[in-house]
């Protein structure tokens, strides 16, 4: 690294061989933005809400903590509701999650409906026998997820509820 530093030097220079001399390179470094637009802030409070049901479903803790941070009623107590019932009957989840790329089609300072489409297999119910549930959801497909957030006490964006739909394709 020294010796490719001493040659640039060499060439920079001044020399009578007709070398072509520059100014010193300049960067500029811009800071980080830090402001974020509602809609951002929206989404940013659906995938963690998302997440946080994935992860609960993943390891079926209906007192996962997470729930509590990003979701409220009646998408809370349904949630827990659906991996108690879940956990009691053996049901297991494997999978990962792909949100897709959820949208705001709604918004106003005290709810905001995002619309994503979850392309499959993502997380599978599986019953006891080992086999994937026959339920809409517990099969390997695409769904069309359309969510109500509303703002939490700390200012976060909240799931309230939701609406899941197997679909054939989603949309590219």
């Amino acid at each position: 690294m020294a010796a490719l530093a001493l040659g640039l030097a060499a060439c920079s220079s001044p020399t009578a061989t007709g070398v072509i001399h520059l100014p010193p390179r300049t960067t500029t470094t811009l800071a980080p933005t830090t402001t974020t637009t509602p809609q951002q802030a929206v989404i940013t409070g659906y995938v963690a809400a998302e997440t946080a049901f994935g992860n609960a479903s993943l390891a079926m803790n209906a007192s996962d903590p997470a729930l509590v941070a990003t979701s409220v009623d009646p998408a809370l107590s349904q949630n827990r509701a659906l991996l108690t019932v879940e956990k009691g009957t053996g049901v297991t989840v494997r999978g990962h999650q792909d949100l897709g790329q959820p949208v705001v089609v709604a918004y106003s300072a005290t709810r905001a409906v995002v619309h994503s489409c979850e392309p499959g297999p993502g997380l599978i119910a599986y019953g006891q026998d080992g086999k994937p549930l026959t339920t809409s959801l517990g099969q390997a497909a695409n769904v069309d997820v359309t969510a109500v957030m509303v703002p939490g006490p700390t200012g976060t964006w909240m799931l309230q509820s939701g609406q899941d739909k197997v679909v054939p394709l989603c949309p590219d």
